[in-house]
């Protein structure tokens, strides 16, 4: 027997409703099955350990030294997910004085790149 659902109403903005019917064409699935996914994904992301961004955010932002380092702290475009979760543990683990030098590096070799 399948559990019973109910029907629940939301608002959702124009973005959101293209980005929900893209996913669900994409991906072979009906809203609710899709919403369903997303849902369960944030939670268990959420629920199993997932605080892991908001509390290296704030250990970040909460320090005045280190806030002038957030980008390069924070920037997750060029490693994949796991790498950037082995960051965000590093951020809540080791001292000021290493975060502060691995941001400096971090901006000098950007500094450093060819202009495009």
């Amino acid at each position: 027997m399948k559990p019973k659902k109910k029907l629940i109403a939301i608002r959702a903005s124009d973005l959101t409703i293209r980005q929900l019917d893209g996913l669900a064409l994409g991906l072979g699935m009906n809203q609710t099955e899709l919403l369903t996914l997303a849902i369960d994904r944030l939670y268990q992301a959420e629920m199993s350990g997932g605080k892991l961004l908001a509390r290296a955010h704030e250990r970040i932002v909460g320090d005045p030294e280190l806030n002038h380092y957030a980008d390069a702290l924070l920037d997750s475009s060029d490693i994949d997910d796991s790498e950037f979760a082995n960051r965000l543990h590093w951020i809540l683990t080791a001292n000021k004085q290493e975060l502060i030098a691995w941001s400096e590096e971090a901006y000098r070799e950007i500094e450093e790149q060819p202009s495009l």
